[in-house]
């Protein structure tokens, strides 16, 4: 249900913002399981547009995957996974009783 738009350099000088609508020409890949656009253009189409509200839910699965998701009352099981400031990482969380992993930061 998501595609992941990645590039090692900026695109048409394009700054994400959060409600731009965008349209995206690239060459379409496969990151750990999920499918990615690399892009060569990137088009503005519209600012300010609404965010779907999240849904809380209190397990991580397939249903769950690329979605706008809160998940409640976790905690690190390392805190030394999380990624540095500017990196990304899979981190393994827990509610006490069951242990999700990984979460992509």
């Amino acid at each position: 249900d998501g595609i992941n738009v990645y590039n090692y350099a900026e695109v048409d000088n394009y700054v994400v913002t959060e409600g731009d609508e965008i349209l995206v020409y690239g060459e379409i890949d496969f990151y750990n399981g999920l499918t990615e656009i690399f892009p060569d253009s990137i088009k503005l189409i519209s600012t300010g547009n609404s965010i779907p509200t999240e849904s809380v839910v209190t397990a991580l699965n397939e249903s769950t995957e690329s979605e706008f998701i809160k998940i409640e009352k976790v905690m690190l099981v390392n805190a030394s996974q999380w990624p540095a400031s500017g990196s990304n990482a899979n981190v393994d969380i827990t509610n006490g009783t069951d242990t999700f992993e990984p979460l992509r930061i």
